[in-house]
């Protein structure tokens, strides 16, 4: 149980991580 919630808490990690990329990859573009 408590390898699947760490796995989980991975993968929102790695979703926030991913979005805040693009979020300021897409910043960056636009100031450009």
């Amino acid at each position: 149980m408590r390898l699947f919630r760490l796995s989980l808490a991975k993968r929102a990690l790695v979703g926030i991580y991913s979005t805040t990329t693009d979020l300021y990859l897409l910043k960056a573009s636009k100031t450009q």
